[in-house]
């Protein structure tokens, strides 16, 4: 089931934000398709990041995934348990799996991405 309290982009990364603040993850459909995630690498505490740009990866078993930014910010803290341990990404994605948390600049950026039902739409359209 998709959480319905998030907004989702296009790149498979989904937002959870409070306020001024953003909880960024990856979804179960991308962590499901690319297999056990084996190695996370996000950007340092304080990187700027811009959306649609990279803020880190992640490597599975089948390949390597840039993980692109769905808003502007700044990395105000990095999941340190899911760098060391990466496992969570597959077992709680929306959960002990979140990859990182954004100070946003610019918070109309989160109307641009899309609802949890729209994002099962555009997965379900995107299945062979």
């Amino acid at each position: 089931m998709i959480p319905t309290d998030r907004r989702y982009s296009r790149d498979h990364t989904w937002i959870q934000a409070r306020n001024e603040k953003a909880v960024l993850g990856i979804s179960d459909y991308v962590q499901e398709a690319f297999g056990e995630i084996v190695y996370v690498d996000i950007r340092e505490v304080g990187t700027p990041i811009r959306a649609g740009e990279p803020f880190g990866e992640v490597e599975s078993t089948k390949a390597i995934f840039e993980l692109s930014s769905p808003v502007s910010g700044v990395i105000l803290e990095v999941n340190s348990g899911v760098l060391q341990t990466p496992k969570p990404i597959n077992t709680d994605p929306y959960g002990e799996g979140w990859l990182a948390i954004v100070r946003l600049s610019n918070s109309s950026e989160l109307s641009s991405l899309m609802s949890a039902e729209e994002y099962e739409e555009f997965v379900e359209g995107s299945k062979p």
